[in-house]
């Protein structure tokens, strides 16, 4: 198997979780969140990861459909994953998240008290790290 790319997002109205992963050695990076501005991406920062590591593809979490809220949420991520195709011309992949984010949370609570990470958690890094979840999830079925 050649080795490959891959971008991931957890998607949010506020912010968006960057993480990047490698196939050869299946381990995926939280990279810093991106912010939202009118439920769009600030582009130009998503064009530098882009022109930086030029990812083979992109896998973006998709919520559980429970409610409204969560149906207009799905709506915007699929808006966001055409534009994404068009954009940078990667395919991209939609896969059910789960809990990313109460697992980021908890991961980083994790390290926090065991030292490893030595600052506050910063604005945006549960968002992050919930993308490295969802690629690493993606990593292990593919």
């Amino acid at each position: 198997m050649s080795a490959s790319i891959i971008i991931g997002f957890d998607f949010g109205t506020k912010k968006m979780g960057v993480a990047i992963a490698q196939t050869i050695t299946n381990t995926a990076t939280p990279m810093p969140a991106i912010k939202m501005v009118n439920g769009q991406p600030k582009w130009n920062e998503l064009d530098a990861i882009i022109s930086d590591y030029k990812p083979n593809k992109a896998i973006i979490g998709l919520p559980d459909s429970k409610n409204q809220q969560t149906i207009k949420l799905i709506e915007k991520i699929k808006i966001f994953s055409s534009a994404l195709e068009k954009k940078y011309t990667i395919p991209t992949i939609l896969i059910n998240e789960g809990f990313s984010t109460q697992m980021a949370k908890q991961e980083l609570k994790e390290k926090r008290n065991s030292g490893i990470l030595k600052n506050r958690i910063k604005k945006g890094q549960a968002d992050s790290t919930a993308a490295k979840i969802i690629l690493e999830q993606w990593l292990q079925s593919n």
